[in-house]
């Protein structure tokens, strides 16, 4: 029996369902229609090459960023919201893979002509791990250096200290929440070009702070992907 035969047949008895609305949708589909027409591709064009954020709120000249350059592929409202908080609730392949694939659109654009040495997922504390069983960040990882042909160093940056959301938080309260949670151990000399890659990226200070302790570590460019920024 092949594949998609087996696919049909499960989809009989177990229906599978959009991952944001949860109607039923085709057995060989992730979303319906409805909810992946209304997924906002983020306007590059619009934004500031370094934090990312709309170039009339950029604060980089009072606060530069640790990395070199970031980006988003979508922006983060709902449908799509649903669609990456059952990722984040869910160990799904085969939604990691669509997002890392919209990721890879992206990155091809937006760092055009880079040759990473390395991906880096966003890491989490050892008690969310625990609680959830994997870190969404390295499936997306995981697509990516398949797609990219480069490795994914795990385990060398880690959250040491457990944080508040960043998403309950207010702006001003976002860079103090991170800061001192993550530490980094060796990278060897010739990683210095990294891809970091987080879910969401909402004002950058979980990104920024995992850039701080990656310099300090003597690597000299990092790059930072989601799946959607925050407006």
């Amino acid at each position: 029996m092949n594949k998609d035969l087996k696919l049909k047949l499960w989809h009989i008895f177990f229906p599978k369902r959009c991952a944001c609305c949860d109607v039923i949708i085709r057995y060989d589909l992730l979303f319906c229609k409805e909810c992946e027409e209304k997924f906002e591709v983020a306007k590059t064009s619009e934004r500031c090459k370094v934090c990312f954020n709309y170039k009339k709120y950029c604060n980089c000249e009072k606060k530069p960023k640790f990395f070199f350059r970031s980006a988003s592929r979508f922006v983060y409202k709902p449908p799509l919201s649903s669609a990456i908080i059952e990722l984040k609730r869910r160990k799904n392949p085969e939604l990691a893979r669509f997002f890392a694939k919209e990721m890879l659109k992206t990155i091809k654009k937006r760092f055009k002509n880079v040759q990473f040495d390395a991906i880096i997922p966003v890491p989490l504390h050892k008690s969310r791990i625990k609680q959830r069983g994997f870190n969404q960040s390295e499936l997306l990882c995981d697509e990516l250096s398949k797609e990219l042909h480069i490795p994914v160093i795990r385990n060398t940056l880690v959250q040491e200290k457990l944080a508040q959301s960043q998403h309950t938080l207010k702006f001003s309260e976002r860079a103090k929440n991170v800061k001192g949670i993550y530490k980094t151990g060796h990278i060897p000399i010739e990683i210095q070009r990294i891809l970091l890659v987080d879910d969401i990226m909402t004002s950058g200070s979980t990104l920024n702070e995992c850039a701080k302790v990656l310099r300090i570590e003597g690597v000299t460019k990092i790059y930072c992907i989601s799946i959607a920024k925050t407006d």
